[in-house]
């Protein structure tokens, strides 16, 4: 099986055959192609972070995700958005920002989903308000307008805010929040 040394400077492969009752060697040197095409047969497409080696910047990671996969992403991108690293939770939101015009309706129905949940904190919901209220998707109003309640963070309030004016496009929202 062809081996490859993917943290190194100098790369090689080693091609092992038989022939007759030896088992012969081969070591290839790989230039910096030969090597991708290499890990890619090995492992398919990889994505390394900075403490490896990029082999795809963080805009083609978004890019081949929108080429493979579409609007069929969404689902995986949204379980992203609750990942630990807070550089997988933001590339999965570049993305599905990307996917939101096209993906409207499966967010729509994933954020009418949790809200029924009626989970505290729920980060995930807030960042598909901000993706649905950037595209003034009023059917999440009267939604935005009792999350306040489900969030003991208060940071996540000026959000909620922010996403119900973008919806409503209507300043009188702030008369209703101060009588909140």
């Amino acid at each position: 099986m062809p081996q490859v040394a993917n943290l190194a400077d100098t790369h090689f492969k080693i091609i092992k055959s038989l022939n007759e009752d030896d088992i012969n060697s081969e070591i290839i040197h790989l230039n910096q192609d030969e090597k991708q095409k290499e890990i890619k047969e090995m492992y398919g497409s990889i994505i390394y972070w900075e403490e490896v080696s990029v082999l795809y910047s963080r805009d083609e990671v978004i890019l081949k995700i929108i080429e493979e996969k579409g609007i069929k992403a969404i689902p995986n991108l949204i379980e992203l958005l609750e990942d630990e690293n807070p550089e997988v939770r933001e590339l999965a939101m570049e993305a599905l920002s990307i996917l939101a015009p096209e993906g409207k309706d499966y967010l729509l129905k994933e954020f009418k989903k949790r809200f029924r949940m009626n989970l505290q904190d729920d980060v995930v919901l807030l960042y598909l308000a901000e993706l649905l209220s950037d595209y003034r998707c009023s059917e999440i109003k009267e939604d935005l307008e009792t999350m306040f309640n489900r969030f003991s963070d208060e940071r996540a309030f000026p959000l909620i805010l922010e996403n119900l004016l973008k919806v409503t496009q209507d300043e009188n929202t702030w008369t209703y929040l101060r009588l909140t």
